[in-house]
């Protein structure tokens, strides 16, 4: 599990401060049969990689509640921000 004080274990682009990049080179297709409720996965938001929580499904995708990056860490924002995703946007599940 990450936890919010602790680094993941992603590797995490320090070159910038700005952008969330996690290095997922076996990123392969998923759908709704390879996930369940609280299962942990990357997504793809604004061109950008976070990790996140499932909270709940939909026809279209899950539902994710994600982190943010700061600086090294990334934590849990203090309001719950879960979002719909596509399919298409879930780039890999999170085994921990």
């Amino acid at each position: 599990m990450i936890h919010s004080d602790e680094i993941s274990d992603f590797d995490l682009d320090s070159n910038s401060d700005e952008e969330p990049i996690i290095n997922t080179n076996d990123e392969v297709k998923l759908n709704e049969n390879d996930l369940k409720f609280d299962d942990f996965v990357i997504v793809l938001f604004n061109e950008n990689k976070y990790p996140g929580k499932i909270v709940g499904f939909s026809e279209k995708g899950p539902i994710v509640d994600c982190m943010f990056r700061i600086f090294k860490f990334w934590r849990w924002p203090e309001k719950k921000d879960a979002i719909l995703y596509e399919w298409k946007d879930v780039l890999r599940k999170i085994v921990h």
